[in-house]
Order: structure tokens, then sequence, then C-alpha cells
């Protein structure tokens, strides 16, 4: 039996739930002919991923909160023009941007699925670094952020620190 790390497994998540999802969609299909593909994908396209930008959120509190929002049946409701953290744990925060003049509202099973690629930046070694931090856009104006959070404020308080001065914060740097 192959010994598996547990960035390895981390990392083999997103691929495994895909499988589910395309098994899924291929049962509606045989259940249901007038059923279309499209209409089980709810997932937005996907745009640019960026990587280290912000204080870091410890990987393992990651993993924890992003399969409690994968296996959430809520909805996520982001106020428009705003940054929320829907998720905390610890100084750990999953947080959803919207820069639209709308409220956005998304199963929170896909913000979720989203942070599990956004936690995949950093994928240095448990052992040699413990902080992530990563943003993966949508084409629809919004965003969701993997980085530190302050578990004791107000979920809709901070928006997560970025920039060139920005320190690293408790959870270490981010390493690629």
């Amino acid at each position: 039996m192959q010994n598996f790390s547990l960035f390895t497994l981390w990392a083999l998540i997103p691929c495994m739930l895909h499988l589910v999802g395309v098994t899924a969609i291929i049962h509606d299909m045989s259940a249901n002919p007038a059923f279309a593909a499209r209409d089980a994908l709810a997932n937005p396209p996907k745009g640019a991923l960026n990587c280290g930008i912000f204080s870091t959120a410890s990987k393992r509190d990651v993993m924890d909160i992003t399969f409690q929002l994968r296996e959430s049946k809520d909805k996520c409701v982001t106020p428009a023009n705003k940054c929320f953290r829907h998720k905390c744990k610890n100084t750990s925060g999953i947080y959803v941007c919207n820069d639209n003049d709308h409220d956005v509202t998304l199963d929170c099973s896909l913000v979720g699925a989203w942070s599990g690629d956004a936690g995949g930046c950093c994928p240095k070694d448990w052992t040699k670094s413990k902080g992530v931090s990563g943003q993966l856009l949508s084409t629809d104006g919004w965003n969701v952020i993997v980085a530190y959070a302050n578990c004791n404020h107000p979920a809709d308080q901070d928006r997560p620190a970025m920039g060139p001065d920005n320190s690293w914060g408790p959870n270490g740097p981010c390493e690629s």
C-alpha cells in the first residue's frame, strides 16, 4: 500500500469530488432524457488564481473549514461591494468578495469547492510551510479568498490583508 502525505490527499479531493459530480450528471441524464448536462453544472467559469498575496491561513484549519463548506446545503450570501467571511477557524478564514452592485448568493458547497482550489496555493511540504493564501476569481464579479482571519471579529468587518507591506501573520509564509 502506498503512503500518501496529507497534502497529496488534500490535492486529490477536488479530483475525487469532480468524479462524483460527473457520475451524478450521468445518472441524472439516464433517469431523465430531457435533462441537460449544463443544468447540473452550477459551477460558474473560473478566472485567475492568485497565490500568496494575503496574510496566510493555516493549511490544516483551511482543510477543516473547506470540508465543512463543501458538505453544507446552505446558501452563502455576500452583499454588494463587500467581502464576507463565510467560515472561520482559529486564524483562518474563507471569504467571498463581491465586486458587483448587487448581492451574490452562492451554494456554500460551491464556495467550499473553490476554496479548495485557492487552498492549493503554497504547496510546499506541510512541515516546512504551514501558511496558505489564495484567491480564485470568477468571471461574474466575485471571488473566493483563503487567508488569515480574526475569528473574534464580525464576519463583515475585515477584508483580507494584502499588499507588499503585508506580514504573513501567525501561520508563516506561503511557499510554493
